[in-house]
C-alpha cells in the first residue's frame, strides 16, 4: 500500500457557517464545533446544572441549550446578561431561538453533543456516587478539620470513628 502524507490532503477544521435571520437580524451558526470547544461546553454546562444533592435535570438541559447558543452562534452576551441564565433562556425559549438554533445545527453535530452531554452526565453520577469519591471527600473533611489538631486529639477522633462507625456497622 503507498503511503499518503497527510499534509497533501489539504484538510482543516470545517469552519463553515449557516445563517439564519432572527428579527431581521443575521446570526451565524457553526457546522462544526472544534472538540475542545466541545468537552468545554459539556463541563460548564453540567458544573452549573449541579447542585449539593446532585445534577438538577431540568438544569441540565437548560444548560446545554444555552452553551448551544454560547459556542455555536455569534451572538455576543454582557455579564450582566449572562449573570441571569434562567431569564436568558425563558426569553430564548418563548421566542423559540433555542429550538431554531438546535435545528441549525446539522443533525448529526447536534446528536452527538446531546450524546456526549447526557453520557458525561452518568459518568459523572456514577464517579460522584463512587466509594473512591465518597472517601476522598471524608478524607478532605478530615484532614482540613483536623490540620491544628495534637496527637491527643487525634486519638480522641480515632477512637469516636471506631465507636460511631466501625462498632456499630453504620455507613458513611
Amino acid at each position: 500500500m503507498k503511503e499518503v502524507d497527510f499534509k497533501s490532503l489539504n484538510l482543516k477544521v470545517n469552519d463553515s457557517v449557516k445563517t439564519i435571520t432572527i428579527n431581521g437580524i443575521d446570526i451565524e451558526i457553526k457546522n462544526y464545533l472544534p472538540i475542545e470547544d466541545k468537552m468545554d461546553l459539556i463541563q460548564i454546562a453540567l458544573q452549573q446544572a449541579e447542585n449539593a444533592t446532585g445534577y438538577d435535570s431540568i438544569l441540565v438541559d437548560i444548560y446545554f441549550h444555552l452553551y448551544l447558543v454560547y459556542f455555536y452562534t455569534n451572538i455576543k452576551f454582557t455579564e450582566e446578561e449572562k449573570a441571569e441564565p434562567l431569564k436568558l433562556f425563558d426569553i430564548f425559549d418563548s421566542n423559540n431561538i433555542i429550538s431554531i438554533v438546535a435545528s441549525s445545527i446539522p443533525s448529526t453535530e447536534f446528536e452527538d453533543m446531546k450524546d456526549y452531554i447526557y453520557n458525561q452526565l452518568e459518568n459523572n453520577i456514577k464517579f460522584k456516587t463512587s466509594l473512591i469519591y465518597i472517601l476522598n471527600i471524608l478524607m478532605d473533611k478530615i484532614k482540613d478539620a483536623t490540620k491544628y489538631l495534637n496527637d491527643v486529639d487525634y486519638e480522641k477522633i480515632a477512637e469516636i470513628i471506631k465507636t460511631n462507625f466501625v462498632e456499630n456497622g453504620d455507613n458513611i
